[in-house]
């Protein structure tokens, strides 16, 4: 086995030096291209994308990835029966309960992102592309800097705490040899191979399975900030229409309606997309839901009993992790919905400016109403909910506080 290690490190290293990998990386650091990033961790995450399909090797990556999730799967399971069978603490078969369901958690959030792989390029493409436009360039650039450089520290916060997991989980502890015990199937290999197994069960767990639950966050979440940065620049669309003044104010409706039906057809093109976004945002947050429910304050009561020392100080990182996922996902959502404010506030300018007479009274009510259609919309699709039981808000990340406390009595009462 240490031959077949030895042997995937040096082609790990002829990949790295044979594509252009590098070069890209360091222009990366440099601009803050978010999706080469996101393309980065999907690819150590095991799952394929257009851009890394494209470098040498990239299979044999993945597949070791996945085989390595794989290895790490089949012991959790043996380690579960093994506790069992043992009959150990309790504090024991609750983190085994956790372990289980991490597993479960993790191939669902792969299968969610292998049946939205097309929606998921969909609204890429269009957040790449410019059919939402304000006209001014500046502020375009701008605003799309910013969603670069806000997802790509997205990222690199993920990838930090992986680092960290990694770090926490390698510093020798007789509490984390416990948890991480071989099970009773692997105790008669030889030193060398067990070794080896050790390191790919322990050592490579952050690896083989933190990336691969963080990659709905990454993908949807980075979309979601995409979708941000182009419902502030349509916005800023109807402020620079709200201040545009015309010369000939006879004309005035016309041109009016020229520039309102360009932004309708914007709006619309941006609601289709926004649709998308929104069934992959409720499929992948009922995960998240669920999961988070069960498994924060189960974490906190284990690492409570555990004491201070390295593996709780793990047990916590990962219960941040959990929640910092969890509140991502309500605070996105509700800063999406308060760009559509100022859309509504210039909308209301731009009809008090509108001249009104009788010649032209059919074209002043058509255009109101084409302007309130866009507004109520705004207005009213911007909200998500999960599964149809509650909205997902900051004031949702409250309710799952409450829901993790009450967990955590309620062990603390059945111990």
């Amino acid at each position: 086995m240490s031959a077949v290690l030895y042997s995937f490190w040096m082609r790990f290293k002829a990949w790295w030096a044979s594509t252009k990998a590098r070069t890209h990386l360091y222009r990366v650091q440099q601009e803050g291209d978010c999706f080469w990033s996101l393309d980065v961790l999907l690819l150590v995450a095991g799952l394929p994308s257009t851009l890394t399909s494209q470098w040498s090797n990239e299979r044999c990556i993945r597949y070791s990835t996945i085989c390595l999730f794989v290895i790490q799967a089949i012991m959790y399971i043996l380690q579960a029966i093994h506790v069992v069978i043992l009959k150990k603490e309790a504090s024991f078969i609750l983190m085994e309960g956790v372990k289980a369901s991490s597993i479960v958690l993790i191939i669902l959030k792969m299968v969610v992102m292998v049946r939205l792989r097309e929606p998921i390029a969909c609204v890429r493409s269009f957040i790449n592309s410019s059919c939402v436009s304000s006209g001014d360039e500046a502020y375009d650039g701008h605003e799309l800097n910013k969603f670069n450089r806000s997802a790509t520290t997205m990222l690199r916060v993920i990838f930090g705490f992986i680092a960290v997991d990694t770090v926490l989980i390698m510093i020798p502890n007789n509490t984390t040899q416990a948890v991480f015990e071989l099970p009773l199937q692997m105790l008669g290999v030889a030193k060398q191979e067990s070794l080896i197994v050790h390191v790919l069960f322990l050592g490579l767990l952050p690896l083989g399975m933190g990336l691969k639950a963080s990659t709905n966050m990454a993908s949807i979440g980075t979309l979601l900030m995409g979708m941000r940065a182009k419902l502030k620049i349509l916005a800023h669309r109807f402020e620079l229409t709200s201040l545009r003044s015309y010369l000939d104010e006879a004309h005035y409706l016309e041109h009016l309606e020229l520039e309102v039906r360009e932004i309708y057809d914007q709006h619309l093109e941006y609601w289709r997309h926004l649709k998308i976004l929104k069934t992959m945002i409720e499929e992948a947050f009922c995960l998240v839901h669920f999961f988070s429910i069960y498994a924060i304050g189960t974490m906190f009561y284990v690492s409570k009993i555990m004491g201070i020392n390295t593996m709780s100080a793990m047990i916590i990182a990962s219960m941040a992790c959990l929640l910092l996922e969890y509140y991502m996902w309500c605070r996105l959502v509700d800063s999406l919905q308060e760009e559509a404010e100022p859309i509504g506030l210039h909308i209301c300018q731009i009809c008090t400016r509108m001249p009104f007479s009788r010649k032209n009274a059919s074209q002043y009510i058509q255009l109101r109403t084409s302007l309130m259609i866009i507004w109520i919309n705004t207005r009213n699709g911007l909200t998500m909910d999960c599964l149809g039981l509650f909205q997902i808000s900051t004031t949702g990340f409250v309710g799952l506080l409450n829901i993790v406390y009450t967990v955590l009595t309620f062990l603390i009462e059945m111990n």
